[in-house]
C-alpha cells in the first residue's frame, strides 16, 4: 500500500513540473521563439508561410495524461516580417490569472496587440517589444503593467474591476476609450512623454485627481476628446500644458480644485460645464476667448477675475452659473448670447466701453440684476446694439456711468 501511495504522489509531483515547463514554454523573450512540441504526437501546429503578409497562424501545445494544455496565441504577419497578437484558439488552454504577453510566436516578434484576448485574465504584462496595445476590455482584468518601449494603447474600455495601471516613459498616446467605464480605476501617473489624449481616454473612470503633463498637445475629433467626460468622483484637476481640450472636464460633479497653465490662450468649449462644486478658478494671465457654454451650470462659481487680455466671450458661457457680480475685460466687444442667462443670483455687472453689441438673452432671466457700471457717458452708451429679446432687466437697472471696475472688485 505504500508503495501505491508514493506513485500517486510521484505523478502527482511530475505532473506538477510538466506545468511549470508548459507555461515557460509559452513566455518567450524578444530574442527567443517559443519552444516548439517535442513530441510526435503533440497537437498539429499550423504557422502561416512566410511569404504571406496577412494570413492567422497559430502554434498549439502538446498534450498528455500528465501535461496540461498549453495557451494557443495566434497572429497575423506583418509586412515586415513581425506578428500582430490577435487573440487565442480555443483547442488549447483558456488564458486566466497572471499573463505576460508573448514577445515571439512562431518564430516571428510581436509588435502589437489587437483584439479581445478574452479568457479570465487578472493580470496583463505587456512587453517593451509592444508598440501598440488594442485589447477591448475584460470584466476580469485588475491590473495592467506596460513595460518600456510600449508607445500607444487604447479600447481597455469596460474593465470594471481594473484598479492598478503602470504607464511607461515611452507612452506617446493614450487613445479612445482607452479606460472607459473603469470605474474601479482612481488614479493613474501619466508619463511626461504623453501628447496625445483620445476620444473620452477616461471618460467615467472611478479617478479623484489627475495631473495631465506639459507634454500632452494633441486632442482627437479636433479636440472635442472629452478625455474625462462624467468622472463623478474627481475633485482635482492640473494642466500642465498649453492646450484644452472641447468637454474635457464636462459633467464632473465633483470637480472643485483647478490649476490651469498660465500659457493657455483658449478656454474651449463646454470645458467646465455641469461641474457643479467649482467655486472659484484663477485663469490663465494671457487668456484671449472663453468658449460657449464653458462654465455653464457651475452652480457654486460665485465670481471669477476674466483677464484683461480676453477679447471673445462664447454662447452661454456663464449661464446658470451662481456669479454674483462681474467685471467684463476692457478689449471686450461683444456679449453674446445667453453669456449670462439664468444667473439667478447676478446682482451687478460692469460693461467696458469697448463693448458695442449685446445679443440677445445675454441678461434674461437674471432677476437680481439692479446694478450697471459703465465707465463713459450716457451717450455712448446708448451707442450700444443691445439685443431686443431677453435683455430687460438689464436696461432697466441703475446705471451708473464714468464707473470704475474697481467699484465691483
Amino acid at each position: 500500500m505504500a508503495q501505491k501511495i508514493d506513485r500517486r504522489r510521484f505523478i502527482k509531483l511530475a505532473g506538477t513540473t510538466a506545468f511549470a515547463v508548459s507555461i515557460s514554454s509559452v513566455l518567450g523573450g524578444c530574442d527567443a521563439a517559443p519552444s516548439e512540441p517535442s513530441s510526435p504526437s503533440s497537437s498539429a501546429s499550423s504557422e502561416a508561410p512566410s511569404s504571406s503578409s496577412s494570413s492567422s497562424n497559430s502554434e498549439s501545445s502538446s498534450s498528455s495524461d500528465t501535461q496540461p494544455q498549453k495557451i494557443i496565441w495566434t497572429t497575423r504577419n506583418t509586412n515586415d516580417g513581425n506578428a500582430i497578437l490577435t487573440g487565442y484558439d480555443s483547442s488549447g488552454a483558456q488564458p486566466m490569472g497572471v499573463i505576460t504577453l508573448p514577445e515571439k510566436w512562431s518564430g516571428r516578434k510581436i509588435v502589437e496587440l489587437d483584439g479581445n484576448l478574452g479568457g479570465k485574465i487578472t493580470k496583463m504584462i505587456v512587453p517593451g517589444c509592444y508598440k501598440k496595445v488594442h485589447y477591448g476590455g475584460s470584466k476580469y482584468l485588475e491590473e495592467l503593467i506596460l513595460n518600456e518601449g510600449v508607445e500607444t494603447i487604447y479600447q481597455f474600455d469596460g474593465s470594471i474591476n481594473l484598479r492598478n495601471v503602470q504607464l511607461p516613459s515611452t507612452l506617446k498616446e493614450i487613445g479612445s476609450s482607452a479606460f472607459l467605464g473603469c470605474t474601479s480605476l482612481t488614479s493613474i501617473r501619466l508619463p511626461e512623454s504623453l501628447e496625445t489624449l483620445g476620444w473620452h481616454a477616461f471618460t467615467e473612470t472611478g479617478l479623484t485627481e489627475i495631473t495631465v503633463p506639459a507634454s500632452v498637445v494633441n486632442y482627437d475629433f479636433n479636440r472635442s476628446s472629452a478625455p474625462f467626460y462624467n468622472c463623478e468622483k474627481l475633485v482635482s484637476a492640473t494642466v500642465k500644458g498649453s492646450v484644452l481640450s472641447d468637454s474635457m472636464f464636462e459633467a464632473c460633479p465633483r470637480l472643485k480644485n483647478v490649476s490651469l497653465n498660465d500659457t493657455i490662450l483658449e478656454i474651449p468649449r463646454l470645458l467646465f460645464k455641469g461641474c457643479s462644486s467649482l467655486a472659484s478658478i484663477t485663469l490663465p494671465k494671457k487668456l484671449k476667448s472663453i468658449g460657449s457654454d464653458a462654465f455653464r451650470e457651475c452652480k457654486k462659481l460665485t465670481s471669477i477675475s476674466i483677464p484683461e487680455t480676453v477679447t471673445e466671450i462664447g454662447d452661454a458661457a456663464f449661464m446658470q452659473s451662481a456669479l454674483q457680480k462681474i467685471v467684463l475685460p476692457n478689449n471686450l466687444q461683444t456679449i453674446s448670447w445667453a453669456a449670462f442667462r439664468e444667473c439667478s443670483a447676478l446682482k451687478a455687472v460692469y460693461i467696458p466701453v469697448s463693448v458695442s453689441k449685446i445679443e440677445n438673452n445675454a441678461f434674461d432671466k437674471c432677476p437680481q440684476l439692479s446694478e450697471v457700471y459703465y465707465p463713459a457717458n450716457e451717450t455712448q452708451w446708448s451707442y450700444i446694439d443691445i439685443g431686443e429679446y431677453g435683455n430687460n432687466l438689464l436696461k432697466a437697472a441703475n446705471m451708473h456711468y464714468y464707473a470704475s471696475p474697481n467699484f465691483l472688485r
